[in-house]
């Protein structure tokens, strides 16, 4: 019985991925757990190529595999090295959310950009290399950029958080969370960055 992970190569259309097929771990059927099946094979298909698993039309040696099939591998001659055949694009709905994604990864790059200047700028005047009597006009227009910026952050995770996904779009899932996550990220440091200005212009009152 076939149980530990085997390598494939994967080809769809012009491209040849190579794969590595598993049991799964978080399952209670022990035969699953310890059978390499089909499905299986088309869950690993979906995380090579994105392409959602009731979409899929594999092919081996010529022959049409069920997706949802939980017959092994073994059984129907698949074995490590073997090569695979798949048929099927993205779905549309998942296609126009991954582009949806990396308009918005594009413009929260625009973004932290002009977070990165105004950090310089910060730093500038903390090493003493602005003339002091224009210190603090210059924090407060900086406070302002800033607060330009936490909106924008602000706005893209508003986009994310309204895109409606189902359990097949995962891949797309995690895509977005990493997005989220690094948009956390950036608003942790607007966070730092007003904390740095709100000190600057102390130090100026004190004088």
């Amino acid at each position: 019985m076939m149980s530990s992970a085997i390598n494939i190569t994967l080809i769809h259309g012009t491209k040849k991925h190579s794969v590595q097929v598993s049991p799964p771990t978080d399952t209670d059927d022990v035969a699953s757990a310890h059978e390499l099946q089909v499905c299986h094979l088309a869950q690993a298909a979906y995380q090579a190529t994105e392409v959602p698993v009731h979409l899929q039309k594999l092919i081996f040696k010529g022959k049409s595999l069920s997706t949802d099939s939980q017959q092994s591998l073994e059984s129907v001659g698949i074995r490590n090295g073997a090569k695979v055949m798949l048929i099927g694009k993205k779905s549309l709905e998942e296609d126009e959310h991954t582009k949806q994604i990396t308009r918005i990864t594009q413009e929260v790059g625009s973004t932290e950009k002009k977070q990165k200047d105004i950090e310089d700028e910060i730093s500038g005047i903390e090493k003493g290399y602005l003339q002091a009597d224009l210190i603090q006009d210059a924090l407060k227009k900086l406070r302002k950029r800033l607060f330009a910026c936490n909106e924008e952050f602000m706005k893209h995770l508003e986009k994310l958080d309204g895109m409606v996904m189902n359990d097949a779009h995962q891949s797309v899932k995690n895509k977005r969370k990493k997005t989220v996550d690094h948009i956390q990220g950036l608003l942790d440091k607007t966070d730092s960055l007003t904390n740095r200005i709100e000190h600057l212009q102390t130090r100026q009152d004190d004088r």
